[in-house]
């Protein structure tokens, strides 16, 4: 298998073979008199876990002591590197008046063109559950801007400037967008479509209209890193194998409900 070049806080994980991925979830369990068997309520998402496997050659050990001081309690932005792209949840082109038109469909795979930016007062939205860093774009037709601005939601309607790498050159080329997730992006609300984490785009001049083919996402997450296990100890022996377990802090997209209160439950009220 190819190692995947996976990212955790900035540091890249030694020759990564293998990556598992499990959704969890909270469940209450509370016997009912005069059943078989228990009542069983979903009380909300724990949000994913990923298991990273690897190794660490010993010429690397240095690597150890990378990844052993990440696993301090912190949150960090886990970027898988998946093979593959995903489409965003939703996009939005937003023009005065005001106007909304949904290019959700018509930017995922076998979609149809849709513009970009046809006047200075027009906004793009992007939209997803999860965090993401990167937005790749195949053109239709190229278009030219100036003043071009990426922005991220802070939460109650509020904006804030991303720093990027615009490798599409104001969606002049086929490429990609890149970003560091901010620390305080927080989903928001966006033509009426809530929990979700937003990206917009705009600018102050128009020379050209760009039209999009497709559009896709890298989606990523922040994670804590638990206590790293090792088969061995790298400074011995020629090669190590560690698994590294992750446990995602942003799950709003697989909460349910509120959190069980033990002084508020009443086992006569459920069917």
């Amino acid at each position: 298998m190819t190692p995947r070049a996976t990212n955790f806080g900035g540091l890249t994980l030694p020759h990564v073979t293998v990556i598992k991925k499990q959704r969890t979830r909270l469940f209450l369990e509370v016997p009912l008199p005069g059943r078989a068997f228990s009542y069983r309520k979903d009380l909300a998402g724990k949000g994913l876990t990923f298991t990273v496997d690897g190794w660490i050659e010993s010429a690397d050990t240095v690597a150890k002591e990378q990844i052993d001081a990440l696993a301090d309690g912190n949150a960090r932005i886990l970027d898988l590197d998946e093979p593959w792209l995903q489409p965003f949840d939703n996009v939005f082109y937003y023009t005065a008046a005001p106007s909304w038109t949904n290019d959700t469909t018509a930017a995922y795979v076998g979609g149809s063109p849709f513009t970009v930016l046809a006047n200075i007062t027009d906004y793009m939205y992007f939209g997803h559950h999860e965090k993401f860093n990167l937005l790749s774009s195949l053109m239709s037709q190229a278009g030219s801007y100036a003043g071009i601005v990426w922005q991220y939601s802070q939460g109650n309607g509020a904006w804030n400037n991303l720093t990027v790498l615009d490798a599409t050159m104001g969606f002049a080329l086929n490429g990609t967008v890149t970003f560091t997730p901010p620390s305080d992006w927080a989903q928001d609300t966006v033509n009426s479509i809530g929990n979700r984490f937003w990206v917009r785009v705009l600018c102050t001049s128009v020379i050209a209209v760009a039209t999009i083919n497709q559009l896709l996402m890298n989606p990523c997450y922040n994670c804590t890193l638990q206590d790293p296990q090792y088969s061995m100890d790298p400074t011995i022996w020629d090669q190590a194998n560690y698994e590294l377990a992750f446990q995602q802090q942003e799950n709003p997209s697989l909460s349910l409900g509120r959190e069980f209160d033990p002084a508020g439950f009443d086992p006569n009220g459920f069917d």
